[in-house]
C-alpha cells in the first residue's frame, strides 16, 4: 500500500513538473513582452518627454507587471542614491538581484543589459536606435518562440507523464 501510494506520489509529480515547466516556458514569452514594453516606454521618455534617467525609470515601473516594476523602482532609487557610481555596474547590481525569480535565460537578461547600459551616455537619436534594435530583436524572438509554445508545452507534459510512468513502472 505505501509503495503504490509512493508510485502514485511519484507519477503525479513527475506529471506536474512537466506542466510546470511548460508554463515556464510561456512565462518567458509574457516577460519576454513585458521587456520589449519597458523599452518601448523608454524610448517614448527620451524622445518625448525628456525627464531624467532615474525619474522616467520611476514612472515605467508604474505601468508594468512585477518583478519589473520591483526592478526598476529599485533601479530608479539606487540612481538617485548612488552619485558618481557607473550606471551600468548599478545597472548590473540591480538585475542580478532582482532579475532572479524571472523566467528570462540568461541570454535574455545579457540583450537587456546591452540595450539599457548605455541610456543616459549617448546622445537621443543613439538611444533610440540602440532601443529600437533591442525591441525589433526580441520582437522577433518573442514571435519565434510563440510558434513553438503549443509544441513546447505538449513536449514537456508529455516527458513528465512519460518519466512519471516510467519511474513508477521502475519502482513497481
Amino acid at each position: 500500500m505505501i509503495r503504490f501510494l509512493g508510485a502514485l506520489l511519484l507519477f503525479f509529480s513527475c506529471c506536474g513538473l512537466g506542466f510546470w515547466k511548460g508554463q515556464q516556458y510561456a512565462g518567458r514569452v509574457h516577460q519576454l513582452k513585458e521587456l520589449i514594453k519597458i523599452g518601448d516606454f523608454l524610448k517614448g521618455e527620451i524622445s518625448f518627454a525628456r525627464t531624467t534617467l532615474p525619474e522616467a525609470m520611476e514612472r515605467i515601473s508604474e505601468k508594468t507587471d512585477t518583478p519589473f516594476s520591483v526592478f526598476l523602482k529599485t533601479l530608479a532609487e539606487r540612481m538617485r542614491n548612488v552619485s558618481g557610481e557607473d550606471f551600468s555596474h548599478t545597472l548590473q547590481i540591480t538585475m542580478e538581484e532582482k532579475m532572479k525569480g524571472t523566467f528570462l535565460e540568461k541570454e535574455d537578461i545579457q540583450d537587456f543589459y546591452q540595450a539599457a547600459c548605455n541610456l543616459g551616455y549617448l546622445d537621443k537619436e543613439m538611444q533610440i536606435h540602440l532601443l529600437e534594435r533591442y525591441m525589433r530583436e526580441q520582437e522577433q524572438k518573442v514571435e519565434t518562440l510563440g510558434i513553438q509554445i503549443p509544441e513546447k508545452q505538449k513536449l514537456f507534459r508529455s516527458l513528465g507523464i512519460l518519466g512519471g510512468a516510467f519511474f513508477v513502472i521502475l519502482l513497481l
